[in-house]
């Protein structure tokens, strides 16, 4: 099981490879699946990657709703464990917001950092959070994720 001091391990070990940060809310659905999702398209091409929320119940689960949309394509989020952006992401080289609130949240805590922070979807719109809906909405939410991914992922995540 990981657990906030894991994260903290591995993005201060100097793995040597950029750490790539997905933010959302509660790091209980969208930048979990966007975490996941990072780690089978790019197949580890020298990217680490790991998800937090601006306002995670820290040690929580993945949502059983995105347990099962990740299960679905053969994903495991089982292991997941939320944990605040606050407390990791500074050492993070690039953070990928889900939405457009995320983003200025996190533009203010570090506007030196401005320039590494960028929304998950190319065209900068904004990922609903599915929590608390059905499953239907937690499968469009993963295919959403997983093509801005997908994309970002094809152009070297810039």
């Amino acid at each position: 099981m990981r657990t906030y001091d894991h994260y903290v391990g591995r993005m201060s070990a100097g793995s040597g490879s950029p750490t790539i940060l997905f933010v959302c809310t509660g790091n209980i659905c969208r930048s979990p699946m966007a975490e996941y999702l990072a780690r089978a398209v790019s197949d580890h091409d020298g990217f680490s990657f790991t998800s937090a929320g601006i306002s995670a119940p820290v040690g929580a689960p993945a949502s059983s709703g995105a347990v099962l949309a990740m299960a679905e394509v053969g994903i495991d989020l089982s292991d997941h464990r939320a944990c605040e952006v606050w407390e990791i992401g500074s050492g993070a080289d690039l953070i990928i917001a889900l939405s457009r609130e995320h983003l200025i949240a996190m533009r203010r805590a570090w506007p030196e950092r401005a320039g590494s922070m960028l929304m998950l979807r190319p065209d900068e719109r904004s990922i609903a959070d599915p929590y608390g809906l059905d499953t239907a909405a937690y499968r469009a939410t993963r295919d959403e994720i997983a093509e801005a991914v997908a994309a970002r992922a094809a152009a070297g995540w810039v």
